[in-house]
């Protein structure tokens, strides 16, 4: 049976870590291993992690905040699994998220990504707001790209680890980190899905993706760093630059800031 490492960055979560352990510790796959990246929390989170009975647990705690993609990068630094995926530590999986996604690569060997239905909620699992669905099986590099919406929501992809692949995080990036972790992983490999909801995503009203100005400015640093990526050519990272700006711009400009829209747009595609 797979080992599936599950990687949790978590600052802070005090009120809802143990929550997010349940959704782990109920999966109908029962060979996992939990990687918890405590970010040097200020709250109880820490003491609330001591306190859960499991070796299938491996906390690791930093001694200063280094932001999310450090905790990761951690985390990915440990796993001992032939499998892993991300669980924010505000997040929960539903029974079969694990057992959904490893059913999927049994029907390809060349499948490397398996993501699923991710359903968005407020406050409780009851409370649900959005659903997303992949529509998309291939390589999906340019689909990541080109912002096409049928491949990304977020960490949410399960990821079957490579020979020779390196798994790292760009530090220091904090809004769309995602996106450019996963092209760097996308040299080879096929994105496939399954039917099943395979997160259930806690949406916050301050969330990253609701703070246009700063996701803008990720935007820009991915398009920078793209040009560092061997297999992504020039011609992947304009249709990156000109999407990116052009999200980047209406949603500016629904805020009713204009001038910061153009501003924006043409910074992105001047990166």
């Amino acid at each position: 049976m797979s080992l599936v490492s599950i990687i949790t960055p978590t600052f802070n979560n005090q009120d809802t870590i143990e929550e997010t352990w349940n959704s782990i510790r109920y999966q109908t796959h029962e060979n996992w291993e939990w990687v918890v990246v405590n970010d040097a929390s200020t709250d109880n989170t820490k003491r609330t992690l001591e306190n859960l009975q499991s070796d299938k647990i491996r906390i690791i705690n930093l001694e200063t905040n280094k932001g999310v993609s450090v905790a990761r990068n951690e985390g990915l630094a440990s796993i001992k699994g032939d499998y892993f995926c991300f669980l924010d530590g505000d997040d929960l999986l539903p029974e079969n998220s694990l057992s959904a996604r490893l059913a999927v690569f049994q029907t390809n060997p060349e499948i490397e990504f398996v993501d699923g239905k991710v359903i968005s909620f407020i406050n409780t699992i009851n409370h649900q707001i959005e659903t997303f669905v992949p529509a998309f099986e291939g390589n999906p590099l340019q689909e990541l790209l080109s912002l096409s919406g049928k491949v990304f929501k977020g960490n949410t992809w399960m990821v079957k680890r490579a020979e020779g692949k390196s798994y790292r995080f760009l530090e220091g990036l904090t809004h769309g980190e995602e996106l450019l972790f996963y092209a760097s992983i996308c040299n080879s490999g096929k994105y496939a899905f399954t039917s099943e909801p395979v997160l259930y995503y806690r949406r916050h009203v301050a969330s990253a993706m609701t703070n246009v100005p700063r996701l803008t400015n990720g935007y820009f640093k991915i398009a920078k760093a793209l040009k560092n990526i061997k297999h992504v050519d020039q011609n992947l990272i304009s249709i990156f630059k000109s999407r990116a700006a052009a999200v980047s711009f209406k949603s500016l400009l629904k805020d009713l800031k204009p001038f910061l829209a153009i501003k924006m747009a043409l910074k992105i595609k001047w990166a």
